[in-house]
């Protein structure tokens, strides 16, 4: 997941005081929460639309709709896939409540209108203005694809058929499991002796007890239970296989459905990385186009006339490891001048750059003033400061 830690955006091409403005419109607007719902439904989904409405100021709401929620787009050039660039989109939404059901409508977007219609067709209210127009003239929209067009000329993707089929094939093999442990998990209860008559059947179920004649006559009957582990633990290694290969090729989190933990999920995650990288690069292209949307729709001065470019760092799950192997490897780092605290800083904490040199500034005073100071040096402590002095 993406979105699981907070990233870091760079606003350019814009002036300090826009900048600041943008950056505290995502933050009072919690655009990094709707974000990380929006990468979560694209995996299933394939295409998510996002639409940008005002807020009040320096706020906006996005709404994600999913595909089914989102009439064909209407495209003057066929080829085009910027649903900024349609003639005409529709997307579904509740318009009322009637007798405990929900009444449905539509938004109706194109470059100079937008405005809400009920269902039978009749003018509800205009979604910019009151009289429906839109002052943007593009259609404010912004989309987020896992998975390009199925071919030329279509706009959506091709159904997520993979999670499809997994999803069916798990839960009937969970079924199975269940079912067979349902059925054999609780034992036999079995009663050897001389029990009367013999028994006609042998009955099933988890209260039945059965009976069986002693080979000598007239010995006493010994009860007894015998119990025997289901045998589903093949199976369930087979469904967990199944999620570890959707996992490999669908550029998950190692774990995030198998439940793997320790080396063979770090080296999944590795073996995963250009598909990740595949996955960042699309969301960068929806961040922009998000962010150009955004600028536009925000009710506030400061962004009028803005043409922005965003640039966003992810930070992605990192697995654990060797903690000393990893600061000192770090400290190499800043010392060759590959890296330094302060870009670390901003990604696995999602802060800016001032934020980060303030931060990291405050630990290392505090780290000279607190350090131990009767002689006791940590193991490998001498070469990671060394790196980091040098850095």
């Amino acid at each position: 997941v993406l979105y699981m830690h907070r990233p870091s955006r760079v606003f350019m091409n814009m002036g300090d005081a826009p900048a600041r403005t943008l950056a505290e419109v995502y933050e009072r607007s919690g655009v990094n929460s709707v974000l990380n719902d929006v990468d979560q439904a694209v995996h299933a989904q394939n295409l998510v639309v996002v639409a940008v409405d005002p807020a009040g100021p320096r706020r906006v709401r996005l709404v994600p709709f999913m595909p089914f929620e989102v009439g064909l787009p209407e495209f003057d050039d066929l080829l085009e896939t910027d649903i900024r660039k349609a003639r005409k989109v529709t997307l579904r939404v509740p318009v009322g409540v009637s007798g405990g059901s929900t009444i449905y409508g539509q938004r109706v977007y194109t470059p100079d209108r937008a405005y809400i219609e009920g269902s039978g067709g009749e003018f509800i209210g205009g979604i910019f203005e009151p009289d429906g127009h839109n002052p943007f003239g593009f259609i404010p929209l912004a989309v987020r694809r896992e998975e390009p067009p199925a071919r030329k000329g279509e706009f959506f993707p091709p159904i997520n058929e993979a999670l499809k089929s997994l999803a069916e094939s798990v839960a009937l093999g969970v079924a199975d499991c269940l079912k067979t442990c349902r059925h054999q998990a609780h034992g036999r209860r079995i009663l050897t002796g001389t029990v009367g008559a013999e028994p006609v059947k042998l009955q099933a179920g988890a209260e039945a007890v059965w009976f069986f004649r002693a080979p000598d006559e007239g010995a006493v009957p010994v009860y007894s239970e015998h119990m025997k582990e289901p045998p589903v633990k093949a199976y369930w290694e087979s469904m967990t296989t199944v999620l570890e290969y959707y996992e490999r090729f669908s550029g998950l989190t190692p774990g995030a459905l198998s439940g793997r933990t320790g080396s063979a999920k770090a080296i999944e995650l590795e073996s995963h990385r250009n598909r990740i990288k595949e996955r960042i690069e699309r969301t960068r292209i929806f961040e922009q186009q998000l962010c150009e949307v955004i600028t536009k729709v925000a009710p506030t001065l400061t962004l009028a006339g803005a043409e922005p470019l965003v640039h966003v760092d992810f930070h992605l799950f990192r697995p654990e490891g060797n903690a000393l192997q990893d600061e000192q490897a770090a400290a190499i780092r800043y010392a060759s001048g590959l890296d330094s605290p302060v870009e670390r800083g901003m990604r696995s904490e999602g802060i800016t750059r001032d934020e980060a040199i303030e931060r990291v500034t405050m630990r290392k005073e505090e780290s000279i003033k607190f350090a131990p100071t009767n002689g006791e040096a940590v193991q490998g402590m001498d070469k990671t400061l060394r790196g980091f002095v040098d850095a």
